[in-house]
């Protein structure tokens, strides 16, 4: 007997939709990233001309000038506003916000406006931008004394008309690359996909190399796009590269020029190999400084490492006769291209988790119901819709939550970063037993979409949050939303399986789960540093919303009972659970362990160390797409050998152990290594102990689960669970407050480290009470 061949409207869909988003998704990262570099050379431009206010403030203040009696201020405010044509005006006032100087004079005693305070605060004392309206910005410094003390703020607004000018250059070219490569690889892959379905006769196999398929040809529109990008941004680069380079001459030129105002003849002056040293570290774009004699002889010189001088701007310096030779790094388009090699390999990975996805979900749409697993199986594409929307927010949720934490005490800071992390999976611990009754009341269907409401406006609420309490209720209401639909689904899962095919059922949903980390953290951080956090809240929205659909299509009426069997219990079971040593052993020593470490250190503190070491969210998200991958590649391996070996309690030793390993690192390596190989041993050990421990579970309370039912022993452990989730950031925050990253990463692998030995000392030790219990 033949099987039924699928029809080939689905494969089309999948590689349509595919193609639309990874090509999609590649051209916006170019777009932005085209963008974003603009901004940046509009911004580190201003910031050479800032740094020469920066400069004779401190120099004016460790002679013993007093802030507001600095006569030749006014004058070099208004000095810089004219090398520079793109900056507006420039002022500078105290930390209490009363005006003291400023380019226009007519504006010197103005106060400075409020949100200059708040962004000041939120830098925590660093440089900050500020997106003002129309075609104008505002990038500011919190200036020092010799003391370190701050003293003043320095705000310079500037226009941003050419950096628009220039994205709305590239746009239209940029739309006809993508829309050309779209319809070139779908005039591609359509016959191969055709061809692929008359030649393959097992159908079960028709999915996995049509995955194959979809996924090389999305692979070559991506490096068709990546290709012709290279020339569109040199293109369009090139003439703000020489302006800034022109720019940026004229200002060491103008800084020469006063210097020998004092009578030093050009080759006496002193420092200046440092200032073109400081000067090009901070504008990617140039290759290098140099300052030559009337002659053409080069008196300081400053290259770039790596940078590729090939051609060069000469301003005058009318006082020597000399001249400021600038070298524009000719490889500096191209560059920005490789840097987005890594995005381009995340896009191509979430691409084919997408096609996998829309191939399991595409039969079900179409109405195949011969599937003992269908009716199981539709509730699996809304509910990946919504956990990759909750994912997206992932790797730059604390760096989000700092810029949030100003106010508050810098004693605190690390601590209130935590809480919304830990104030979500608190929510998410205590409410599902009671949602879990609702869904019972008023059916599965309902309250998936009442939590995908509630998930919508909570990551509405996040967008606009503007303080650090609205941000933990807005966090609250998406913890509400997440819980709900995480108990709504299973229970619809229990209602249209069987015994028999209700672990198939539940593995369907456990992969969407899984499916929605490798792909929402990485996709998520890229989206931050391009767009923004707060956009990224919308796009997350946006991606719920787009769930509620196929949530209506799931049927409707009221839920059954979820735990079957067992009495009910009462606090006196309680009791009798925690009093079975190795059971309780098993959560104290693995089971709450593994939850500190996985919302502690991935989800509190790798994103703020990304960041704390000059790196980007983007990078935290791929860091955090590395530990999903160990998990889906690594867990059912480690499953079935567990299972095969009956050594259920050796795999979670090694998991607790490979998990010490990644904070202990810490003590011999720093930087991106560290990030990393924490990730790799988490996502390691986690992946070796996860399934173990629940199997073992029932081995350890066999006697409890007999007069209690599974469902209450369970419900137990994964509510212990849920509080180590929420414990995680609360612990890594105080540490982190204390002692610093390293110390923090290094009391983190020392605490799984001891409950390795507490648990091996309890279950696995030969001779142990525990060790009884877990033998076959």
């Amino acid at each position: 007997m033949t099987s039924q061949k699928t029809p080939l409207a689905p494969l089309l869909i999948a590689l349509a939709l595919s193609l639309l988003f990874a090509l999609g998704m590649a051209s916006l990262l170019n777009y932005y990233k085209f963008g974003n570099t603009l901004a940046g050379l509009a911004r580190a431009n201003v910031a050479v001309a800032a740094q020469d206010v920066r400069e004779s403030l401190a120099l004016s203040l460790s002679v013993g000038m007093d802030l507001s009696a600095l006569e030749g201020m006014p004058a070099l405010l208004g000095r810089q506003t004219r090398v520079d044509p793109s900056i507006v005006a420039i002022r500078m006032g105290d930390m209490q916000g009363r005006g003291l100087y400023a380019s226009d004079p007519e504006a010197a005693r103005q106060p400075l406006p409020g949100a200059w305070l708040q962004a000041a605060r939120a830098a925590k004392g660093e440089g900050w931008h500020l997106g003002g309206e129309g075609e104008m910005d505002t990038v500011g410094w919190v200036l020092r004394n010799n003391f370190d003390l701050p003293v003043a703020l320095l705000g310079i607004d500037y226009s941003t008309r050419q950096v628009e000018a220039g994205k709305e250059a590239l746009f239209p070219v940029l739309l006809r690359v993508t829309l050309g490569t779209l319809a070139a690889a779908l005039v591609l892959g359509a016959p191969l996909l055709f061809l692929l379905r008359r030649l393959t006769r097992r159908q079960e196999k028709l999915a996995f190399r049509a995955s194959v398929l979809i996924s090389l040809v999305t692979l070559a529109g991506l490096l068709t796009v990546s290709w012709q990008a290279i020339p569109l941004f040199e293109r369009h680069l090139l003439p703000k590269l020489e302006q800034n380079a022109r720019q940026s001459g004229q200002i060491e030129a103008e800084l020469i020029q006063r210097a020998m105002a004092h009578g030093l003849a050009l080759e006496e002056l002193y420092g200046v190999d440092e200032v073109l040293r400081r000067d090009l570290a901070g504008n990617r774009g140039l290759a290098s400084f140099a300052v030559l004699d009337a002659g053409g002889r080069t008196l300081f010189h400053e290259a770039r490492e790596g940078a590729e001088d090939e051609h060069s701007i000469l301003v005058p310096i009318a006082a020597a006769g000399g001249s400021v030779r600038v070298g524009l790094d000719g490889a500096f388009a191209a560059g920005l291209v490789k840097e987005m090699s890594l995005d381009i390999l995340v896009v191509l990975v979430v691409a084919l988790c997408f096609t996998l996805e829309v191939l399991a979900f595409l039969p079900v749409a179409a109405g195949r119901s011969d599937d003992p697993l269908a009716r199981s199986r539709d509730v699996r594409a809304p509910a990946f819709l919504f956990f990759l929307s909750e994912e997206l927010s992932r790797p730059f949720l604390p760096g989000f939550v700092s810029s949030l934490s100003g106010q508050v005490d810098a004693g605190l800071q690390n601590i209130v970063i935590g809480l919304p992390i830990m104030v979500f999976m608190l929510v998410v611990a205590v409410s599902q037993p009671w949602l879990g009754a609702l869904s019972q009341r008023f059916g599965n269907r309902r309250l998936l979409l009442g939590g995908a409401l509630a998930a919508i406006a909570g990551f509405l609420l996040c967008a606009m949050a503007t303080s650090i309490y609205l941000f933990i209720l807005a966090r609250m209401v998406c913890a509400l939303g997440y819980a709900a639909i995480f108990v709504a689904a299973q229970g619809h899962i229990l209602e249209n399986t069987e015994e028999s095919s209700r672990s198939a059922g539940f593995a369907l949903f456990v992969g969407a789960i899984m499916v929605a980390t490798i792909c929402g953290p990485s996709i998520g951080g890229i989206l931050a540093d391009n767009i923004g956090a707060r956009a990224t809240f919308m796009v997350a929205a946006g991606v719920a919303a787009l769930a509620v659909p196929l949530m209506l299509r799931l049927p409707g009426g009221r839920g059954r009972a979820q735990q079957e069997g067992g009495r009910r219990v009462r606090l006196a079971d309680a009791f009798r659970l925690f009093r079975n040593r190795s059971f309780l052993a098993l959560c104290v020593s693995a089971a709450i362990p593994a939850k500190i470490l996985l919302t502690g250190c991935c989800f509190f503190l790798l994103p703020l160390y990304v960041i704390s070491i000059g790196s980007t969210q983007t990078m935290a998200g791929r860091m955090l797409m590395v530990y999903a991958v160990f998990m889906v590649l690594m867990m059912p391996l480690a499953a079935r050998y567990a299972d095969r070996l009956n050594a259920r309690s050796g795999f979670i030793l090694a998991g607790l152990l490979i998990s010490a390993l990644g904070g202990l690192l810490a003590l011999g390596v720093d930087g991106f290594w560290l990030g990393a190989g924490m990730v790799v041993a988490l996502g390691l050990g986690q992946s070796l102990s996860i399934t173990a421990q629940s199997t073992l579970v029932s081995r350890v309370a066999a006697r409890e689960i007999q007069v209690l039912g599974d469902g209450y022993v369970y419900g137990v452990y994964r509510l212990l669970e849920r509080l180590g989730n929420a414990s995680g950031p609360l612990l890594a925050g105080v540490l982190l407050t204390l002692f610093g990253f390293r110390v923090t990463f290094v009391c983190m692998g020392l605490l799984a480290l001891l409950a390795g030995v507490v648990f091996y000392w309890v279950i696995v030790r030969p001779g142990a009470g525990g060790a009884a219990e877990v033998a076959p």
